[in-house]
């Protein structure tokens, strides 16, 4: 146990160093954070949308995702969440969750409460790391928002297929282009607003034009970069190269 939590304590120092630089100090603050370690089947609810706010996850092992239902009990999946993701950090600064998260795979997790956040947040240091990584999940928010309401469905799963492999890569949970990905094509459906037919319709396309080929828990990009320009995918929303305090660029695609 005392290993997964020095890995927890790992990934939220590359999470939060993706931001702000951690002196010694900081990453000796983070090093005492009390961290409780759950293992969770697959297709569990970690968080349910409503529940009280008094702690928030971190993705140790596995994936998750976000999601939310309307009133006919319709799902529509809102976020991914891979190692290093802190899911409902934005919880910390609510009194309530605002949509469910759910393993898609058997996932290890850490579970922080609030108040030990509280005495981080006490040092500026993290209090604006805190706000950057929440502002970072905003970012991903809107380009969910413009994928879905602007772009026509091929482009849309090219996008997020193509933001799905970006992210992999950066997880270290990719071969080349080879990618274990628990993603059935109704979560995708659920993901993109669209039908399951309408999915498997799409997926099958892509195939056809030689970008991707589909397996059981797999996928392989065959031609990332022309399964990008038919997506007009642009990964600088992710915030995952620019350095802290660099001015972030944009080609509107």
């Amino acid at each position: 146990m005392f290993r997964h939590h020095r890995s927890a304590i790992a990934l939220l120092e590359h999470r939060l160093g993706c931001f702000e630089t951690l002196s010694t100090a900081q990453r000796e603050a983070l090093a005492t954070l009390p961290i409780r370690i759950v293992e969770l089947a697959a297709r569990h609810d970690i968080v349910r949308e409503l529940d009280p706010s008094v702690q928030s996850c971190l993705i140790i092992e596995g994936m998750a995702h976000s999601s939310k239902m309307d009133f006919e009990g319709k799902r529509q999946i809102i976020a991914l969440h891979l190692p290093g993701d802190l899911p409902d950090l934005h919880s910390f600064y609510l009194s309530n969750i605002d949509s469910t998260i759910s393993t898609m795979t058997a996932c290890r997790i850490g579970i922080i409460r609030h108040e030990h956040f509280e005495d981080l947040a006490a040092d500026p240091f993290f209090a604006k790391a805190f706000a950057r990584s929440v502002a970072r999940d905003a970012s991903v928010a809107r380009e969910w928002i413009l994928n879905l309401g602007q772009r026509d469905c091929v482009v849309r799963m090219a996008h997020l297929l193509s933001e799905i492999r970006v992210r992999l890569g950066q997880a270290g949970l990719s071969a080349g282009d080879h990618a274990e990905w628990p993603m059935s094509q109704v979560d995708l459906a659920d993901a993109l607003g669209m039908s399951t037919v309408h999915a498997n319709r799409c997926v099958r396309q892509l195939a056809r034009d030689g970008m991707i080929e589909w397996g059981t828990g797999t996928i392989r990009i065959i031609d990332p970069v022309a399964l990008a320009e038919i997506g007009r995918f642009d990964d600088s929303y992710l915030q995952l190269h620019l350095p802290v305090d660099h001015p972030v660029s944009r080609t509107n695609a």
